[in-house]
């Protein structure tokens, strides 16, 4: 504990961030929640993006501090800018949702997109979701199918009965293109 808190004070963002975690279990150390808040703030400032995003879980949930949706979504982008994609997958949730600010569906569409990028395969239905309603991009039924294959493929809550849904309003063709696209995806 004594190397955490050394190496937390003298500026090491890895050391803040297990120093922090630390803190909030009160392994070896009292339990101390607002510390543990401060050291992921350095730690997230200091470089370590890991910091960034489990802060902003703790802010848009409230777990362990207040909730603060909207510092949340200011975390979460600090996070997602620095390649942490689910950071980018519950930005997009909260953008969508309106949590902590404005409703921007642009943005959502953006961030899922990212986070689907990154693997995280929850924002491959959502895209679907957005693609077949049009909402923050253009509405398209063939990438809207691509998507909801590409959810189907990796076992998502919810793709199978959207699957049906799109199959209905697609042509064999258009079916077609959507799992070449899919294919090509993964």
């Amino acid at each position: 504990m004594d190397w955490y808190r050394e190496g937390a004070e003298a500026g090491n963002p890895k050391a803040q961030f297990y120093y922090r975690l630390r803190l909030q279990a009160g392994i070896h150390t009292q339990r101390d929640l607002e510390a543990a808040a401060r050291w992921f703030r350095k730690a997230g400032d200091g470089g370590y993006p890991l910091a960034h995003y489990k802060l902003a879980v703790m802010l848009q949930f409230g777990r362990d501090i207040e909730a603060d949706p909207q510092q949340a979504r200011k975390y979460y982008r600090k996070a997602a800018n620095h390649g942490i994609f689910e950071a980018n997958y519950n930005l997009a949730t909260m953008l969508q949702e309106g949590s902590g600010g404005e409703v921007d569906m642009n943005g959502a569409a953006a961030h899922f997109e990212e986070a689907a990028r990154g693997g995280v395969t929850a924002a491959f239905l959502d895209l679907a979701i957005l693609y077949a309603r049009g909402e923050g991009i253009e509405p398209d039924l063939i990438k809207a199918m691509k998507w909801v294959i590409l959810a189907e493929n990796h076992k998502v809550k919810g793709a199978a009965d959207a699957s049906r849904l799109l199959r209905e309003r697609l042509s064999a063709g258009d079916r077609r293109r959507a799992d070449v696209w899919a294919k090509a995806w993964e």
